[in-house]
């Protein structure tokens, strides 16, 4: 993915994405932190492999944010409500 299409999506899909994760986790740096992750991967990946990119970026988001839940309880961090983990 071009870096100037990257920014475009980033500008319109930032916010949206971040309020998202928000509503799941709870927690503002997890959020952040998996938003940019899934904005990473879209600078890494073929422009064919992600055609409508909010599709893809709210997928990527839940997905990666279940890898986080998953890894915080194999390593045994406190687990409260929502399902968040710190």
């Amino acid at each position: 993915m071009k870096h100037d299409e990257l920014t475009e999506l980033f500008k319109e899909h930032y916010n949206p994405l971040l309020l998202y994760m928000l509503s799941l986790s709870k927690n503002r740096v997890v959020s952040e932190d998996i938003v940019s992750e899934a904005f990473f991967k879209a600078l890494m990946s073929p422009d064919a492999e992600i055609g409508n990119f909010r599709t893809w970026s709210f997928r990527v988001c839940r997905n990666l944010y279940f890898n986080h839940l998953r890894k915080s309880r194999r390593q045994g961090l406190r687990c409260h409500y929502g399902g968040h983990c710190l």
